[in-house]
């Protein structure tokens, strides 16, 4: 058998007492010691390499932790009603929860829309004005309207302000021609392992959608009366408006050639587009 090779040690690597030595059997070797002193913590002192691989390990905020959710309502619509319940972060700007509600509610952002904060005392379809008007582009409004920039007021101007806080509506308008209305209420703050127990975590996804009813409704359907037409139209197995039919599948902007399901709509769908509007607004 081959003999195994000696590996080379140190005297700092022996653990066992030097043998004495042919002449020099008078002299004791002592075993080398290993032990440091313990390093005294000083001001200014890099970290350790353990330190370091313990707070590799210390558990980041959650993607989804502190958001608002925010329950948006589409008005008028009913068996079912239209609505989605999103999670956002507070800093978010009116320009990005457009996007957000666009995505959400199946919209294919194909005509203008504003943001308003109106009370039933202070605030008439006729007569009166908002208590604030939000657009994308306020200087393309009438000179005797008070419009400001969406992209200009966060979420938390709103909700956390305290002339509006509790006392206001805010409105969503898209298509002022359908007048589709969205009313948005405030249901509180996410939970701090939302985000991780929705497997959004892993992409640091800070707008989601986490629950909601209803399919999106149909772009120039011609409002509420439309949309209720277009539904009936389409429970009818048999008959019905054969064109309007016709025009949904083929001629909609965001019809379906599958043909109309009042209450399908897709959750992850909807979280997958929203996912492409950035890790945070």
């Amino acid at each position: 058998m081959p003999k195994a090779q000696k590996k080379r040690t140190s005297a700092s690597a022996r653990t066992e007492p030097l043998k004495p030595q042919n002449g020099n059997a008078s002299k004791q070797v002592k075993p080398a010691t290993h032990k440091r002193a313990p390093e005294k913590p000083t001001k200014g002192k890099p970290v350790t390499a353990k330190a370091t691989k313990q707070s590799k390990q210390t558990p980041t905020k959650d993607c989804q932790a502190d958001n608002y959710l925010l329950l948006v309502s589409l008005d008028d619509t009913f068996d079912p009603n239209i609505s989605r319940i999103l999670s956002i972060p507070p800093e978010t700007t009116f320009d990005i929860v457009h996007e957000a509600l666009q995505i959400a509610f199946g919209w294919t952002n194909s005509h203008m829309h504003s943001f308003r904060i109106e009370t039933g005392e202070q605030f008439n379809m006729l007569s009166g004005k908002p208590l604030l008007y939000l657009q994308t582009h306020p200087q393309d409004s009438a000179p005797e309207e008070d419009v400001k920039a969406e992209a200009e007021y966060t979420l938390a101007d709103i909700l956390e302000n305290e002339e509006y806080k509790g006392k206001t509506r805010l409105i969503y308008e898209y298509d002022m021609g359908d007048g589709w209305n969205h009313e948005i209420f405030h249901l509180g703050r996410a939970d701090e392992n939302m985000g991780k127990a929705m497997g959004l975590d892993e992409f640091n996804q800070r707008i989601a959608c986490i629950a909601g009813e209803g399919h999106p409704c149909a772009e120039d359907c011609g409002g509420t009366s439309g949309w209720e037409n277009l539904k009936d139209t389409f429970k009818k197995t048999r008959g019905g408006d054969k064109e309007l039919k016709e025009w949904y599948k083929q001629s909609c902007h965001n019809g379906d050639k599958k043909g109309l399901d009042s209450y399908k709509w897709d959750l992850l769908e909807v979280n997958a587009l929203l996912g492409e509007l950035g890790p945070s607004p």
